[in-house]
Order: structure tokens, then sequence, then C-alpha cells
């Protein structure tokens, strides 16, 4: 037997959602402008790498 917990977020949480996804698309232009596509791609991958290096040590 499971249980199911339906969670919904209220209208201030949904324009809060609204807001922060429009502050990270600038702040990711802001950041990546200038580089190539094949820039933006390996910065990500590296990135993932460094991030999954950490995790492994905590």
């Amino acid at each position: 037997m499971s249980c199911v917990t339906l969670v919904k977020l209220t209208e201030v949480g949904r324009e809060l959602v609204a807001k922060s996804t429009a502050v990270w698309t600038e702040m990711e232009r802001i950041t990546s402008k200038g580089l190539l596509e094949q820039e933006k791609e390996l910065l990500i991958s590296l990135s993932q790498k460094i991030s999954a290096n950490m995790e492994s040590r905590m």
C-alpha cells in the first residue's frame, strides 16, 4: 500500500517561480555572453564533474 500527497503552489509561489526564472535567465545571459556554444557545453560538463567530485567527498 502506498500513499500519495498532492502538493500545489499558491499564487504567491507561482509568482515567485516566475520572478526567479526571469532572474536566472538574465544571470545566465550575462555570464555566458561572448561564449561560443561549444564553450558553454564544455563549461557545463566541467561544472558537473566538479559538482560530482564535491558530492563524493561529503
